[in-house]
């Protein structure tokens, strides 16, 4: 009886032994689970960190660009190119100053650099204005890299 009873706690010991070690081995598999579903979720930050350091908006801040000119008998203002990652945003206002509604039309606006080269060709439309009237035009097109580099503009009849 007495060699019954050992067998009987050897029995419970080794049965909390495993079952401890079950036990363990679960926490431990719970435990790098979370592990790396963590470091997945850094991996996918770090991605759209990636992504938004690639997002580049550039204002070009040459002087002559923003000069008021003239186009024929209209003001062309407060001009101004942006370029957002590969596309050449260029915005102005048109003023008529000329007592008479004026025609719409299609204009060409040339990007130039500093030895007055034509970097970019923007068609642009200008709308039928009444007297005295303003209104902000704007064109866009992919950029061919080089806008950044702009140093005055040139408005011209379009020739397309």
């Amino acid at each position: 009886m007495n060699s019954k009873l050992q067998d009987n706690q050897e029995g419970k010991k080794i049965f909390i032994i495993i079952f401890s070690a079950v036990i363990l081995l679960i926490v431990l598999i719970f435990i790098l689970r979370i592990s790396n579903s963590l470091k997945k979720k850094d991996v996918e930050d770090e991605k759209l960190e990636v992504g938004v350091n690639e997002h580049e908006v550039i204002i070009v801040d040459a002087p002559k660009v923003s000069e008021t000119r003239k186009y024929k008998n209209l003001d062309i203002s407060n001009i101004k190119i942006v370029v957002e990652d590969d596309i050449t945003k260029i915005t102005a206002d048109v003023t008529n100053n000329t007592p008479e509604k004026n025609r719409r039309e299609w204009i060409s606006i040339n990007v130039l650099d500093e030895e007055n080269n034509i970097i970019e060709s923007i068609a642009g439309h200008i709308p039928e204005l009444d007297a005295g009237q303003t209104e902000q035009i704007k064109s866009q097109m992919l950029s061919n890299g080089q806008d950044k580099k702009a140093y005055d503009i040139e408005i011209t009849e379009y020739e397309g």
